[in-house]
C-alpha cells in the first residue's frame, strides 16, 4: 500500500510534496527499521521498488547523513526488557 501510494506520487516524497513531511520520516524509519530487523518484514522486491528509491532519496538528505554517520538511529522496537532475545529469534527465522 505504501509503495504504491508512493509510487503516484510526482515526486520523492509522499503526496506530490517538495519536502519531506513528517509522514515521510516516519515510513523511512520504519522501513529502515523492518529492513535491518528481517527480509520477512519486508514487501517482495516488486512491491518495494518505490519505497527502495524514497529510502535512498531520504538517505542522501544532508541532517541524514549526519544523523546515520554519528550512529545515531534508536533501532528497538520497544521498550521491553526482552526485546534483545526476540530480536534475536526473528533473526534467527529462515524464509
Amino acid at each position: 500500500m505504501l509503495n504504491n501510494l508512493l509510487a503516484k506520487s510526482s515526486t520523492p516524497f509522499f503526496y506530490d510534496q517538495h519536502k519531506p513531511t513528517i509522514a515521510d520520516y516516519f515510513v523511512f524509519y520504519a522501513f529502515t527499521l523492518a529492513k535491518d530487523f528481517h527480509s520477512a518484514l519486508l514487501p517482495t522486491e516488486e512491491d518495494s521498488e518505490a519505497l527502495r528509491k524514497f529510502e535512498q532519496v531520504m538517505r542522501e538528505r544532508p541532517a541524514l547523513v549526519k544523523y546515520f554517520s554519528e550512529g545515531r538511529l534508536f533501532d528497538r522496537f520497544s521498550g521491553s526488557p526482552t526485546e534483545q532475545e526476540y530480536r534475536a529469534k526473528i533473526a534467527a527465522t529462515k524464509v
